[in-house]
C-alpha cells in the first residue's frame, strides 16, 4: 500500500479534504497531510524531514496559494533531495516552478488519474540517501523562519528553500517505554471494548499502543538515575501510535490529555501527538475513545453490520461522556456530544419504525446539548456546524412526520441552516457556506411539498436561489461530487415548479458525471422527450445510453420511439417489431409499445394492417388481470403526430387511441378499444 505524503496551503483546506475524501476510498493508498502547528523550539526541520521521507509518495497540491508559501517550497525540494516520487495535483492554472515542470502534473478534477500515478509509483527508498539528508536537516537549529531556512539552504545546497505553516505531526515513531515499565510490551486483554481507557508515559518519551485493545493501563516509573530531572515546567512532545490486531493504523481514535484538556486524533498512519508544558518526566495518562473509528466504519458499512457498529460507536461515546463531564471539561463534552449526535442521527437515518424515529430525536437533542457550549461569541465554526448538523436531523425528523408538527420541524430546520450561514460566508468558509445552502434548499423544497397555498411555489424559487448559490462554488472543476449533488437536487426542484429547461439542464450535468446512473438517465430522457419535446437530444441521449447498457429494456423501447418521434420510421417498425418478442416485456409496455407500432404504421401509410394491430391488441389487454392499466407517457409521440404533416388525416383518431388508453381497468379499457377499433377508417 503506497503512503502519500500531502503537501499543500491550508488556504486551499476544503479543496484539500475533498480532494483526501476521494483518495482513501481507494483500499490502497494511505493519506498523511499534517494538520498541527509548529512550535517554537522543535527541530521542525528534521522532524519534516522524517515524515515525508516515511512516505512513499510526495503529492504536491499546487495552486497560488502554494506558490506564495515559502513553506511548502521547503516540503517540495526536500521531497527532491530525498528523491522521492514526486506527483503535482493541480488547484487552478498556477504554473510549476522550473524544478517541477518535468514531473507528473494532474488536474485536481481527474482523480482517476492521480489514483493510477499514486499506485503505479515504485514503492523503493534509497536509505543512504535518507540518512545524508536528515542528518543533514537535524543540524538545522529551529530559530527564527528566515534563520532556519537560510541554515537549510546552506546544508542541503538547495536553492530557495522556505518554510510556511503545521508540520509537526505524524513521523514514523519507533515505539519504545522506559526500562522496568509495569507492562512493557503491553499485554494485550481477550477482548475488543468499546473504551480505550487510559495508559500513562512520561513526558519527553514517545509511546506507541502497536495494537489497540480495551481498558489498557500503563505505568512507567522514572528511568535510570543516570537520568537527570528537571525542576522546572518546559515544552515537551508525548506521541505515539495505535493500531489494531494486524498492526494496521487506526486512524481517527479519538486521544485526549485530561491533566492538560488536550484532544486530538490519530493520523492516517495511526499516530498522535501533543505538546504540553510541564515538569520533565512527570507521569500523565492519555485516555483515548474507538467511537470516531467506529462511526466511520459503521457510516460507511451498509446492512446489519453497519448498524452494528453505529450502535457501538453510540455506546463508546456515551462511555465517554462518564469522563468528559460538562462542568470540568465542557470542550471535549460538546465534542463528544457533538459526535454522539452524528452517529444518533445516522442510526435513525437507517432505521424505518418508530424506533428510527425516537433515534432522530435524541439526536437532536444532543445538537441542543452542544449548542449550551459552543457559543456563536465563543466557537463560532464549532457552533455553525452543529447548526448545520441540527438541520441535518430536524429534516430528516420533519420528512417522517405528518400534520402541524412537521411543518414546525421542518421550519426548526431553515432556521438553523440560516444560523449557519451566518458564520459560514461565502469569502471566508466558502465550502461550508456552500454545503449549507445546499442543504437549505432541500429543506424549502420540503416545506413547499407540505405547505398549501401561496407560499409553495415561493419556497421552491427560494429553493432554486440557494442551490444556484451553492453551484457558485461548487463547481465540476473543484468538488465534482458536491457539483454533481446540488444540480441533483436542483433537477428534483425545477420538476417541481415545471421548469424543464433547467431541470432538463441540471439532470443532463449529473448523468455527464455519473454516466451510469439508470434513474438519471430516465429522467433527463423523459423530458426532453416528452416536455421540451426537443426529440433529437432525446435520440442522443438514448443512444449514448444504450452504448454503455446494450441490454436495457427500457432503455431500447425508449430508442424504438425516438426512432418514431425523430422521424425514422422505418427503423421504428423494425426496432418495435423486436422488442413486442420479448418475453421479458411487462404488460404496460408491451401495450405503450403496441400503440406506438400502431403510429408507425400510419406513418408508414400502412393503414391496412391497423385492424389487425388493433385485434391484437385487444387480445392481450383481455389476457391482464381485472385491475389492470396502462402507465405510459405518449407525450412525445402526440407532440409530433400534431406537427408531422404525414398524421394530418389520422390525427383525430389517433388522439382518441391515446384517450382510450387512460382507462384505469381492464373492463373499461377494452369497451374504449371497442370504441376505437369500430371508429378506425383505412
Amino acid at each position: 500500500m503506497p503512503t502519500v505524503f500531502l503537501s499543500y496551503s491550508r488556504a486551499d483546506l476544503p479543496l484539500i479534504e475533498q480532494l483526501e475524501a476521494q483518495l482513501t476510498v481507494h483500499p490502497d493508498i494511505s493519506i498523511w497531510r499534517d494538520q498541527e502547528k509548529i512550535y517554537g523550539g522543535q527541530k521542525w526541520p528534521k522532524v519534516l524531514g522524517e515524515a515525508i521521507a516515511d512516505q512513499d509518495v510526495f503529492l504536491l497540491a499546487w495552486s497560488k496559494n502554494s506558490a506564495d508559501s515559502l513553506f511548502i517550497e521547503f516540503e517540495w525540494t526536500t521531497a527532491l533531495a530525498l528523491k522521492k516520487t514526486v506527483i503535482s495535483c493541480l488547484l487552478d492554472n498556477s504554473p510549476l516552478p522550473a524544478s517541477l515542470r518535468d514531473i507528473p502534473a494532474i488536474a485536481i478534477s481527474d482523480v482517476g488519474n492521480i489514483v493510477g500515478a499514486i499506485t503505479s509509483s515504485s514503492l523503493a527508498q534509497d536509505t543512504g540517501r535518507r540518512e545524508e539528508v536528515l542528518s543533514l536537516l537535524d543540524q538545522t537549529t529551529a530559530g527564527s523562519l528566515e534563520d532556519t531556512l537560510h541554515a537549510a539552504r546552506s546544508l542541503l545546497d538547495q536553492r530557495n528553500w522556505t518554510v510556511q505553516g503545521n508540520v509537526i505531526q505524524g513521523e514514523h515513531v519507533t515505539v519504545h517505554v522506559g526500562k522496568g515499565s509495569k507492562s512493557s510490551a503491553m499485554t494485550l486483554l481477550e477482548n475488543w471494548r468499546d473504551w480505550l481507557g487510559f495508559a500513562a508515559a512520561i513526558l519527553g518519551l514517545l509511546i506507541s499502543i502497536p495494537i489497540l485493545k480495551p481498558s489498557l493501563e500503563l505505568t512507567t516509573p522514572v528511568p535510570s538515575s543516570t537520568t537527570e530531572i528537571a525542576a522546572q515546567p518546559k515544552l515537551q512532545t508525548l506521541g505515539g501510535a495505535i493500531r489494531d490486531e494486524d498492526s494496521h493504523p487506526l486512524v481517527g481514535v479519538q486521544v485526549s490529555l485530561p491533566k492538560f484538556t488536550l484532544t486530538t486524533t490519530t493520523d492516517p498512519l495511526g499516530q498522535f501527538r501533543f505538546e504540553v508544558t510541564a515538569t520533565e518526566q512527570e507521569t500523565v495518562r492519555t485516555q483515548g475513545s474507538l467511537g470516531n473509528v467506529l462511526g466511520r466504519q459503521g457510516t460507511r458499512t451498509s446492512g446489519t453490520p453497519g448498524t452494528q457498529l453505529l450502535a457501538k460507536a453510540v455506546a463508546a461515546y456515551r462511555a465517554a461522556l462518564k469522563v468528559y463531564t460538562r462542568d470540568q471539561l465542557p470542550h471535549e463534552w460538546a465534542m463528544v456530544q457533538n459526535n454522539l449526535g452524528a452517529m444518533l442521527g445516522e442510526q435513525g437515518i437507517r432505521t424505518s419504525s418508530t424506533h428510527g424515529t425516537q433515534l432522530l430525536a435524541a439526536a437532536v437533542d444532543t445538537y441542543r446539548a452542544v449548542l449550551t457550549v459552543y457559543t456563536k461569541d465563543q466557537l463560532p465554526h464549532e457552533w455553525a456546524s452543529a447548526q448545520n448538523n441540527l438541520g441535518n436531523v430536524l429534516r430528516e425528523q420533519g420528512i417522517r412526520t405528518s400534520g402541524t408538527p412537521d411543518i414546525q420541524l421542518l421550519a426548526d430546520a431553515v432556521a438553523a441552516y440560516r444560523a449557519a450561514l451566518t458564520v459560514y460566508t461565502k469569502d471566508q468558509l466558502p465550502q461550508e457556506w456552500a454545503m449549507a445552502q445546499n442543504n437549505l434548499g432541500n429543506v424549502l423544497r420540503d416545506q413547499s411539498v407540505r405547505t398549501k397555498g401561496e407560499t409553495n411555489p415561493k419556497l421552491l424559487v427560494d429553493a432554486v436561489d440557494a442551490y444556484r448559490a451553492a453551484l457558485t462554488v461548487r463547481t465540476r472543476e473543484h468538488v465534482p461530487e458536491d457539483w454533481a449533488e446540488t444540480h441533483h437536487n436542483l433537477a428534483k426542484t425545477a420538476v417541481l415548479l415545471e421548469d424543464w429547461r433547467t431541470a432538463a439542464e441540471s439532470y443532463h450535468n449529473v448523468l455527464a458525471l455519473h454516466p451510469d446512473d439508470e434513474e438519471t438517465y430516465r429522467s433527463v430522457h423523459l423530458i426532453y422527450q416528452g416536455k421540451l419535446f426537443a426529440h433529437q437530444t432525446a435520440f442522443e441521449i438514448t443512444k449514448n445510453w444504450l452504448d454503455k447498457h446494450p441490454e436495457n429494456l427500457s432503455a431500447q423501447a425508449n430508442f424504438a420511439v425516438a426512432h418514431l418521434t425523430t422521424g425514422r420510421f422505418e427503423d421504428a417498425a423494425r426496432r418495435l417489431g423486436e422488442l413486442l418478442k420479448k418475453p421479458s416485456l411487462s404488460p404496460t409496455s408491451s401495450v405503450g409499445l403496441r400503440i406506438e407500432d400502431i403510429v408507425v404504421a400510419l406513418a408508414l401509410k400502412k393503414p391496412t394492417i391497423v385492424p389487425q394491430k388493433l385485434q391484437e391488441l385487444r387480445t392481450f389487454v383481455s389476457w391482464q388481470p381485472e385491475t389492470f392499466y396502462v402507465d405510459w407517457n405518449f407525450d412525445g409521440p402526440k407532440h409530433h403526430i400534431l406537427s408531422e404533416p404525414v398524421f394530418a388525416s389520422y390525427r383525430p383518431w389517433l388522439m382518441y387511441l391515446f384517450a382510450s388508453i387512460k382507462s384505469r381497468d381492464r373492463a373499461t379499457l377494452l369497451a374504449a378499444l371497442d370504441h376505437v377499433q369500430a371508429s378506425f377508417k383505412p
